[in-house]
C-alpha cells in the first residue's frame, strides 16, 4: 500500500464518523500527540520572536493539508498591491532546497530550489509585489525590508513560526472540514491546540465548492467573537503552457485527462466534473510530489491512448519536467470575498 492510501486512511478517522482507532493504534497515537503538544508549547516558550520594520500579516492553518493560505496570501497581496501599497511576500518555501534568502524569478528558480507555492506566485503576482524564499523566516524579512522597501509583509504558513512578531495573524479554514475530532497530531488533524485561535484577528473560511459534500467532522472551529469572512475559491480561466487562456466553459463535455499533487487531490476532480468535463483519467498525488519519468509515462500513455485533453493543477506545473513531451492546460483559480472592503479595513484596524 502506498503513502496515499495511508493518508487517506488516516484522515477517515480524523475527519470521519469513527471516533476511535483500533486498539491499540487509538493509544499510541494519543501518546504521541501529547509529545507533539508538549513539544510545540516548548518551542513556543524558548521562541524570542523579533519585530520587522514592516508592517507583518501571518497567514495560518490550524489543521495539516490545503487549508487555503496560498490562495488567501496571493489575494491579500494583489488587493494591497492595486491600492498603492508596497507588499512582499515572504515564506519558508518547503520543498524547496535553498536555505539563504532568495527573491524567486519565474524562469531562474525552479520548484526544487523554492518550493512550489513561491514560485506559482512568483509566476502569477504582478511583477511589483516580491516573492521572498527563506528557511528563517526573520532573515527572509530583513532581506526583504533590505531590497525592497514593502510598507506591508504578508508571511505564508505561520501557524507554527516563531522567529518573527507579527502585527496581525489571520487564520484561514476549510468552512465543511472543520478541524475534525479536534485532537493535534498524530491523533487528529490539528498542528496546535484550537485554544490557538484566540490569538488570531479574524478567521477566513473558504467555502467547500471545490470539494466533495461534506464529510461528517466532529468539531466546528470555534470563533471566539473572531470577525469571520466567508470566501469562495473561484474559477478563472483555463491556461496552456504558452501563457495563452480560455474560457472555462470549454471544458463542457471535454473528455480529459487529469491529476492533482495536492492535501487533497480529490477536490480538483470533483471540480474538473463540476464545471461539465468528461474526466476519463484521473491520477492523484501526494502533495508536493516530485514527478518521475514513470509518472509521465503514465500520464502521457492516458493523453494519447484516448485522445484527452491533459490538464493539472497550477502548483503542480510548476513542478512538471518542461522535457517532459506532455503540455498540459492548468485551471486559474482566485480567491472571492462576500466582502473584500471589509476584511481590508480589519487588516488596517489590526495593524
Amino acid at each position: 500500500m502506498d503513502l496515499m492510501h495511508y493518508s487517506s486512511k488516516l484522515e477517515r478517522y480524523w475527519y470521519g464518523k469513527e471516533s476511535r482507532f483500533p486498539f491499540p493504534v487509538h493509544e499510541l497515537l494519543s501518546i504521541a500527540s501529547g509529545g507533539w503538544m508538549c513539544a510545540t508549547a516548548v518551542r513556543e516558550v524558548c521562541a524570542r520572536p523579533r519585530k520587522v520594520k514592516p508592517l507583518t500579516v501571518g497567514i495560518s492553518s490550524l489543521t495539516v493539508g490545503g487549508g487555503g493560505k496560498t490562495p488567501l496570501v496571493r489575494w491579500i497581496a494583489e488587493e494591497l498591491h492595486s491600492r498603492g501599497i508596497r507588499v512582499a511576500i515572504v515564506s519558508r518555501g518547503y520543498g524547496g532546497g535553498l536555505h539563504v534568502p532568495v527573491h524567486v524569478l519565474p524562469g531562474i528558480h525552479s520548484a526544487t530550489e523554492v518550493g512550489d507555492e513561491p514560485l506559482f506566485l512568483s509566476r502569477r503576482l504582478p511583477a511589483g509585489i516580491p516573492v521572498i524564499v527563506s528557511k528563517d523566516r526573520y532573515e527572509g524579512c530583513l532581506f526583504a525590508d533590505t531590497h525592497f522597501n514593502p510598507k506591508y509583509l504578508v508571511l505564508d504558513d505561520t501557524i507554527m513560526q516563531t522567529s518573527v512578531k507579527l502585527d496581525t495573524e489571520i487564520l484561514v479554514q476549510g468552512s465543511a472540514g472543520g478541524i475534525g475530532n479536534g485532537r493535534c497530531l498524530p491523533a487528529g488533524p490539528l498542528r496546535k491546540p484550537v485554544e490557538t485561535v484566540r490569538r488570531m484577528h479574524a478567521i477566513v473560511l473558504i467555502g467547500e465548492d471545490l470539494s466533495a459534500p461534506q464529510e461528517s467532522g466532529k468539531m466546528r472551529i470555534p470563533t471566539y467573537h473572531l470577525p469571520v469572512f466567508h470566501t469562495r475559491l473561484v474559477p478563472r480561466s483555463i491556461r496552456n503552457t504558452k501563457g495563452d487562456t480560455v474560457p472555462v466553459s470549454s471544458l463542457e463535455n471535454r473528455p480529459v485527462a487529469a491529476w492533482a499533487g495536492m492535501a487533497r487531490p480529490w477536490r480538483f476532480r470533483t471540480l474538473l466534473r463540476r464545471l461539465g468535463a468528461n474526466v476519463v483519467f484521473f491520477r492523484s498525488f501526494t502533495d508536493h510530489h516530485v514527478y518521475s519519468r514513470k509518472d509521465i509515462d503514465t500520464l502521457k500513455r492516458a493523453v494519447n491512448e484516448k485522445d484527452l485533453l491533459p490538464i493539472t493543477t497550477e502548483k503542480d506545473i510548476v513542478r512538471f519536467p518542461s522535457e517532459s513531451g506532455l503540455f498540459p492546460y492548468t485551471l486559474d483559480i482566485g480567491l472571492e470575498f462576500d466582502y473584500p472592503n471589509e476584511f481590508i479595513a480589519v487588516l488596517s484596524e489590526a495593524m
